[in-house]
């Protein structure tokens, strides 16, 4: 079950974001994202789900940059599902992947992504014209196609969706197993 603060991210419109707090999931850098993204809309929410090395890193960017209205830090939960259907958005902002369960499971909750273009994953399952790519590790790109993300109609976005729901089909066992044959 989810504590007040988590439902209220839940209740309004939220980004998701679901890894390790390790170096490769980049959060640190999407913290220095987030910043100048609050700046432009103050309504904004984040909610990232995770453990590992770098959570007090991550806790002590919120506090210091007053971040704790926009961005909420959740443990692992088991419910990650629901999180998807309800997000805004899943945002992806690794330097690399292997390669990239999190965003077919994304994708098969209907959610719309926003990723980076780090190598084995996003380019090959997202596409350009199935989300939003960003150039890795680059804040001046990731906050522009945030832009172009929430300005996007609803027909835009679902039509993404669309695109990537049928390219999810060929990461499925059973395709694999066709191969294999």
């Amino acid at each position: 079950d989810f504590s007040d603060k988590v439902h209220e991210f839940i209740n309004s419109k939220f980004f998701l974001s679901i890894g390790r707090f390790t170096r490769q999931k980049n959060f640190i850098f999407y913290l220095k994202c987030i910043i100048e993204l609050v700046k432009k809309d103050d309504k904004l929410k984040f909610l990232i789900v995770g453990e590992g090395e770098q959570k007090k890193e991550l806790l002590e960017i919120i506090k210091i940059n007053r971040l704790s209205n926009n961005v909420y830090l959740l443990n692992n939960t088991k419910n990650v599902h629901y999180l998807m259907k309800k997000c805004e958005a899943f945002v992806l902002t690794s330097l690399w992947e292997d390669p990239g369960f999190v965003l077919i499971e994304a994708a098969y909750n209907n959610t719309s992504i926003i990723s980076s273009n780090c190598p084995n994953g996003p380019e090959e399952i997202v596409g350009y014209d199935g989300g939003y790519l960003f150039n890795s590790n680059s804040k001046e790109d990731l906050i522009k196609i945030f832009s172009n993300f929430i300005n996007d109609s609803e027909r835009i976005k679902f039509e993404k969706k669309k695109i990537i729901k049928k390219r999810i089909k060929e990461f499925t066992c059973f395709n694999h197993y066709l191969h294999l044959q």
